[in-house]
């Protein structure tokens, strides 16, 4: 159960700021790319490729973008302010597509801060009330790219992170991977 839930606690982080979990960069989808883990995002030196240096630098941003005061952890009001954001933006962007009162009907805040907190403590590994990046789990950026590499030219292209995909298509989200 714990593997499940860090596991969760790791997509949202992805979905809402920091991690690099292999799951959600194997099931993106094609056109509109899930939680900015598109190819495009990643390669940020645009050169066809993503290295483990850019897995790093992406996980690096996306954890800085929760640490609102900037200490090096993420507490657990600083990651409800930034789910709730993300939750009001996807809203939004649900409110522009139906009628904003069914878009509105989908959002339960209080579910949301039940989830987020059960996730938060699975994840504040020595309760000290913040997560550090060392907490964040999952596989490294060193495993990820030694899982997607199949050419094994230590980088990963458009085309290896395409096959991945079509992998682990239909699998479902905490079943892809274990976190040992």
């Amino acid at each position: 159960m714990k593997n499940y839930v860090t596991s969760a606690m790791i997509a949202a982080i992805v979905a809402t700021s920091a991690s690099l979990a292999f799951a959600p960069i194997a099931s993106a989808k094609s056109g509109p790319q899930r939680h900015g883990m598109s190819f495009e995002t990643l390669d940020m030196d645009k050169d066809g490729f993503v290295t483990e240096q850019e897995l790093i630098a992406h996980k690096t941003t996306r954890f800085n973008e929760i640490d609102a005061n900037k200490d090096g952890g993420i507490t657990q009001e600083e990651m409800g302010e930034h789910m709730k954001a993300r939750a009001e933006a996807r809203a939004e962007k649900r409110a522009e597509k139906k009628a904003e009162k069914e878009a509105m009907k989908q959002a339960d805040p209080e579910r949301a801060e039940k989830r987020m907190g059960r996730m938060f403590r699975a994840m504040d590994e020595n309760t000290d009330g913040k997560i550090v990046i060392s907490e964040l789990g999952g596989p490294d950026a060193t495993k990820i790219v030694e899982r997607l590499d199949t050419d094994k030219d230590g980088k990963i292209s458009k085309d290896e992170m395409e096959a991945a995909k079509k992998m682990h298509k239909g699998k479902k989200p905490g079943k892809r991977h274990s976190h040992d």
